[in-house]
């Protein structure tokens, strides 16, 4: 060996000593941290965040409540008659979180455990995608305590983690940038408890946003040091937040991440080499991390193609929040209860709360007036600063919106939703502010000679950097009382004080703020500094706390989707058929958590289903994913079509039908208790009453509630129906809806009532003493066959899920086709098709036999004998995906009835399967997996030079394989001769 092949070795040597110089260092910035990791701010700090988690999420996680809003089922039909817990409704808001997220997660938990995954809900707006979408966020890191604890316990471990690796992330970021581990607490207190953090708690919006301060961590480690395996870092936290579920705010991240990569680098005075690095490791990380995540993300772009109407979603530019809203940073609030009526604009509190903190905001203007004492430039503070006053412009005011709109993600998602950027750059500017006030001098150590004398020298002009800092001071008050202002104004005349309250308290918590921090700044009281440094996280954990109790659900664990009766009534006799509701009635979505296929729901509906919907009822799409019906229209043949078998409605609800009086009113009479008031013969059959009460009910124990059972009788006093109807207790007038299941028997029939309670009842009455009521009577097909808890009538009318059709009519235009479909025209064993290439032959005689083998959801089998050829309908939402198999071979379906399909079969008797492959599944589980294994190559070769490094007996080689060749080789001896 020569000379010169030395050098490679001896590199090594060198490279080897550097790694273990770089170990040390960070052995003694690890031992530094720990040291002051167990300060007295520090304690108090990391305390302050403990304690404003456990005050949140403390009683789910020990079983005494769930963490999950189901209390709102409280207030809704059939689960009203239960009153589960104390039967009261906290936060009225996160209705999505029980009618569409937790619901999905429940479906999608079963089947997992069970050993596969779900592709297909079948249980809500006629069907949709389920496993291939990230919608669920099942699949996260964040969602995953739902895999391993108990229903009831699941909702609190997902918030659990999302504050620790929330908190987690900003201790990393923070302390990246220098600060005190006192500070990395504070500003992960004020991340965790930003408005946006608080109020979207339940969606996949937190459990993505939780994730945000990783990835600006990750992004700092790039620009900063450009090491190759941090390539895995940025992968593995985007290709966890892709699969949150909430792509708007990964967009939002990656912005945000982009322009402080920038900064940093510009203010670092990057060659262009160095840029091209950072910029190579970031884009190899984020196209990995992609990849992981292609195996829902694929799915998700096909299905957003085909299924989702961007237009119904666009933003303009007037589409942003008050600046009202500003007011609930420090007084949350200002602009009403959350339990309450609520003013400043037309957006509710979930997209408007902008909640801070009054000693956040103290801190972020601390931050900017005080300097940092050992001269460190805080160009991530600058950062912070201009990016929040920017974003602030933004959501409040619209300054720019129309350009921003323009930016993928921001033309599809409300601007409002960017707080969750602002929150974390002002966790940020507050953790700076802090920091700045443990480190000060007078903090630390006592006064120097002299310095006592500084505090009283003689006035200076003022340097642009202080009149700088005086500016940052004054916007900020500025714009806090144009907010204030706004939103005083805003407040009706009846809710004024409770806003004046509000603010009254938000301003106090601001002053006492300020008393701490000019205490903390005091130089000549080092005990005085110590104390109020050490009040000010208790006071942002205090107002904090406060605001979370408020907001965040502790609902009984018995309300955690309990079965009803209704329930339990539709479970037995739905079978492959559908029901809808009236209004909120069984919270249309949450039947996905009880496995009740419903017709209506929260789900992205097709164009063409919603088209269904509305030429059924006008008013059926109350948001644009959510889809209800009306009591007039559940006759509608456009029901029929889709397989509704059932109709569930409130039970004090109007009844539909013909109104007839049972008598003449001449009177009032009082009925004793246990007693029941009967009328005049009415004819059959009844559908129920509208039960007039002159002077109320009011029960004698104070109860809220009597309980009232209204029979119908046959000409003995026979009971043939019954139903108990609870009603609220009052001493006014009042009437209610008393529905009744109808009966066999027909022939003259008598309605009675009588108070379970035995309260005294007080009725009307004909001149023959008889009660007289309005009765109710049918005037179309439905018959009500369940009451008490809720009203469920029954459509005879309602064309089967699976049917067979042997004729076939084509209508091209859509609007023809759903006219047809909702005028009742058509013949049962008609199909509507909308293209001619797919007629096929037909035997308009033919007769045929549907039998259902299995129906998993995503997988059907079907039993179809036939006489001739026709169709096999399915009356399923149609989606790009399902294929279908009759008797081994692949079959191409048909669009049908506008929006469901079809199979065209010819004669016998055929093995029909139905298969819901998700489109880009196939291509996305392929480039996930090769993704998934060049990042274990990765790491694996990460882990085997790490090990390498560490081993000394590897050094000790390096050390002595260099030089030995060398004096052996021939130039090395003639020289040495």
């Amino acid at each position: 060996m020569t000379a010169g092949s030395a050098r490679p070795a001896g590199r090594r040597v060198r490279e080897a000593g550097h790694r273990a110089v770089r170990s040390a260092r960070r052995r003694g910035r690890a031992a530094v941290t720990t040291a002051r990791a167990w300060s007295p701010a520090s304690v108090v700090a990391w305390a302050a965040v403990v304690g404003f988690t456990l005050v949140g999420i403390g009683p789910a996680l020990v079983g005494r409540a769930v963490f999950a809003a189901t209390d709102l089922l409280n207030g809704l039909a059939p689960w009203s008659t239960y009153g589960y817990g104390d039967g009261t409704v906290g936060n009225p808001w996160p209705g999505d979180t029980i009618d569409s997220v937790t619901p999905r997660l429940l479906l999608l938990k079963d089947t997992l455990l069970s050993g596969r995954i779900l592709w297909w809900n079948p249980y809500v707006a006629g069907g949709s995608p389920l496993g291939s979408l990230p919608d669920s966020s099942l699949f996260s890191p964040m969602t995953w305590p739902w895999l391993l604890l108990p229903d009831t316990y699941a909702p609190g471990g997902v918030k659990l983690v999302e504050v620790a690796v929330a908190s987690a992330g900003m201790a990393l970021l923070l302390r990246r940038l220098g600060l005190s581990p006192a500070a990395r607490a504070v500003g992960a207190l004020a991340f965790v408890s930003s408005g946006f953090m608080i109020a979207w708690t339940g969606w996949p919006q937190t459990r993505v946003a939780a994730l945000v301060p990783l990835l600006l961590w990750a992004v700092d480690r790039v620009v900063c040091e450009r090491r190759r395996r941090d390539v895995l870092l940025i992968a593995v936290i985007l290709a966890s937040m892709l699969l949150g579920g909430f792509p708007a705010i990964v967009v939002y991240a990656a912005y945000t991440s982009i322009a402080y990569g920038a900064v940093r680098l510009w203010r670092a005075r990057a060659t262009a080499r160095q840029w091209l690095g950072s910029l190579a490791i970031g884009a190899s990380g984020a196209v990995l991390g992609v990849g992981l995540a292609a195996w829902q993300l694929v799915p998700f772009a096909f299905n957003a193609a085909t299924a989702i109407s961007f237009e119904r979603r666009s933003q303009t530019p007037d589409m942003h929040l008050d600046w009202s809203a500003l007011a609930t940073a420090f007084a949350p609030g200002m602009l009403g209860a959350i339990d309450a009526e609520f003013w400043g604009g037309s957006r509710n509190p979930v997209e408007r709360f902008s909640f801070i903190g009054a000693t956040t905001l103290v801190l972020v203007v601390a931050a900017f007036l005080r300097r940092r004492p050992d001269g460190h430039a805080a160009h991530p503070l600058l950062f912070a600063g201009v990016g929040a006053a920017a974003g602030t412009a933004l959501v409040y005011a619209g300054v720019l919106l129309g350009p921003v709109q323009a930016l993928p993600g921001f033309d599809t998602s409300f601007v409002g939703r960017l707080r969750v950027i602002l929150g974390l750059l002002f966790a940020i500017a507050a953790a700076y502010g802090f920091d700045r006030l443990t480190r000060s001098t007078g903090a630390g150590r006592p006064p120097a000679a002299g310095e006592a004398a500084r505090w009283t020298v003689r006035w200076r002009r003022p340097t642009r950097t202080v009149v700088a800092r005086c500016v940052v001071g004054l916007t900020v008050v500025v714009a806090l009382a144009v907010a204030v202002h706004r939103g005083l104004g805003a407040a009706p005349s009846e809710h004024a004080q409770h806003a004046r309250d509000e603010l009254v308290l938000g301003i106090l918590l601001v002053a006492v703020s300020l008393v701490a921090v000019v205490l903390a700044s005091t130089r000549s009281r080092r005990r005085s500094a110590a104390v109020a440094v050490l009040v000010l996280p208790v006071l942002m954990a205090g107002q904090a706390a406060s605001v979370a109790s408020a907001w965040w659900p502790r609902a009984p664990v018995e309300s955690f989707y309990p079965a009803t009766a209704t329930h339990d009534y539709l479970a037995e006799n739905l079978g492959q058929y559908r029901f809808t509701s009236t209004g909120f009635t069984m919270l249309p979505g949450s039947n996905s958590a009880y496995r009740l296929r419903s017709t209506t729901g929260h789900a992205f509906h097709t164009e063409e289903w919603r088209a269904l919907l509305e030429a059924a009822d006008p008013g059926a799409m109350l948001t644009y994913t959510f889809s209800t019906m009306s009591v007039p229209a559940l006759g509608s043949p456009a029901l029929d079509r889709t397989a509704t078998r059932f109709a569930v409605v409130e039970p004090d609800g109007p009844i539909p039908g013909e109104q007839v009086a049972t008598g003449v009113l001449r009177t009032y009479r009082a009925t004793p208790a246990g007693a029941r008031a009967v009328t005049a013969p009415v004819p059959s059959p009844v559908r129920g009453a509208r039960v007039d009460l002159p002077v109320g009910v009011a029960p004698e124990d104070g109860s809220a509630t009597a309980r009232l059972r209204l029979s119908l009788l046959d000409p003995s006093g026979g009971v043939l129906s019954a139903t108990v109807a609870r009603v609220a207790a009052t001493g006014e007038p009042t009437s209610v809806w008393i529905a009744l299941p109808t009966p066999a028997a027909d022939g003259p029939m008598h309605l009675g009532l009588e108070s379970l309670a035995g309260d005294e009842l007080v009725v009307p009455v004909d001149g023959e003493g008889r009660w007289v009521v309005t009765a109710v009577l049918p005037d179309d097909d439905m018959v009500v066959v369940h009451t008490g808890d809720a009203t469920v009538y029954e459509r005879p009318t309602v064309l089967p899920r699976f049917r067979w059709a042997s004729r076939a009519q084509v209508v091209t235009d859509p609007g023809r086709r759903v006219d047809l479909l909702a005028g009742g025209r058509l013949a049962p064993d008609t199909v509507l098709l909308g293209d001619r290439a797919d007629v096929r032959p037909t035997d308009p005689g033919a007769r045929a036999s549907v039998r259902v083998v299995r129906d998993d959801g995503d997988a059907v089998e079907l039993r179809v004998t036939s006489t001739g050829a026709g169709y096999a309908v399915v009356a399923d939402s149609w989606r790009t995906g399902w294929v279908a198999v009759v008797d081994g071979r692949e079959v191409e379906p048909v669009r049908a009835d506008h929006a469901m399909w079809a199979v065209p079969l010819p004669a016998g008797a055929h093995r029909v399967e139905l298969v819901y492959a998700p489109p880009g599944l196939r291509a996305g589980v392929v480039t996930s997996t090769l993704s998934a294994a060049a990042l274990l190559a990765a790491v694996a070769v990460l882990a085997h030079r790490s090990a390498r490094s560490r081993r000394p007996e590897h050094v000790s080689r390096a050390d002595t394989a260099g030089p030995r060749p060398a004096r052996s080789s021939p130039q090395a001896s003639g020289d040495a001769a």
